[in-house]
């Protein structure tokens, strides 16, 4: 995970899937050896648990959101989209599905027609 996140550059979610597949991979190994929180068992003197629950798992993701942060974070949102794309969006939609049609739908349902039962005149 380090490897990916500080020297790949790869983003937090990518290093999170990453640790999500190996916690996967643990707890579907050697029956339930691999579950639950890990921690070491003093009456057995062995480790127990999943290993990608472990404190310096976390403290690795811990340094990579902070990373991220530090380098103004993931995108998380989509950008502004221009006044001309939705323009241009609007005209392609009025041409695949006019308006007409859109109200003629919601006339017809609004005076009791199923929206199944509805023939457009296209």
């Amino acid at each position: 995970m380090s490897l990916k996140g500080f020297h790949e550059n790869l983003s937090k979610t990518t290093v999170e899937s990453i640790r999500s597949a190996f916690k996967k991979m643990w707890e579907l190994s050697d029956g339930d050896t691999y579950c639950g929180k890990w921690h070491f068992n003093e009456a057995k003197q062995h480790w127990e648990g999943n290993p990608a629950d472990s404190a310096d798992i976390y403290d690795v993701l811990s340094s990579i959101k902070h990373k991220a942060s530090a380098e103004g974070g993931d995108q998380t949102h989509s950008m502004v989209m221009t006044k001309d794309y939705m323009d241009r969006a609007f005209r392609w939609h009025q041409a695949a599905c006019p308006l007409d049609i859109a109200l003629q739908m919601i006339d017809k349902v609004m005076n009791g027609a199923w929206p199944s039962d509805i023939c457009l005149d296209l």
